[in-house]
């Protein structure tokens, strides 16, 4: 099974589908938090948290 997966691997320009699937999620969770119009401080803070973009805006207007 490893010498499948190092195909994989240089046939896919060294990503495994796990790896490509936390650069779609992160690459959305960014999309997402500029939509709300986040600052810097406020993605990290979310990532913190573990919530959403919305979540976190939702959380912080109740405030």
């Amino acid at each position: 099974m490893g010498l499948l997966s190092e195909i994989f691997k240089v046939l896919s320009n060294g990503d495994t589908p796990q790896g490509k699937d936390k650069k779609i999620q992160d690459k959305l969770f960014m999309d997402e938090a500029k939509a709300y119009g986040l600052t810097k401080e406020e993605i990290e803070e979310c990532r913190k948290a573990g919530l959403t973009p919305e979540e976190w805006v939702e959380d912080n207007n109740k405030k």
